[in-house]
């Protein structure tokens, strides 16, 4: 008889909005999980988690998603925003970086856009229903 285990770490639990998210290791991955939706997160280590808004329709998540670089290390979070209506992923992109320029994030909840303008990245503009 073949047994399989699945092992599934949960180092992280939030509640917010009646709904509960979980950070799981799924696969040597960590994924951020809800009852409806999973999302696959950016990290480079042990994504930690900041901070937790609720506003507008929508989830801000911000998290710290590790270091990257060779010659030069770098500090990021992210900040990842979930539409409540549908629960999917609008965009998941640094917000802060250490010991540099952050992006400048515009979130209008109003005409549900999001404007990123990241000095050590890529620039985007996500709209969302």
């Amino acid at each position: 008889m073949l047994l399989r285990i699945l092992l599934i770490f949960s180092f992280s639990s939030l509640l917010f909005a009646k709904a509960q998210y979980e950070v799981k290791k799924i696969d040597d991955k960590f994924v951020l999980v809800s009852e409806k939706n999973k999302f696959q997160l950016k990290y480079n280590g042990k994504p930690k988690f900041e901070s937790v808004t609720v506003k507008d329709g929508i989830t801000i998540i911000e998290y710290y998603s590790g270091e990257f670089g060779t010659s030069k290390i770098f500090k990021i979070s992210n900040r990842m925003i979930i539409n409540n209506n549908n629960n999917e992923l609008i965009i998941d992109a640094p917000y802060k970086y250490e010991n540099q320029e952050n992006p400048k994030w515009i979130i209008d909840t109003k005409k549900k856009k999001i404007i990123i303008s990241d000095p050590n990245g890529i620039d985007q503009k996500k709209s969302y229903q």
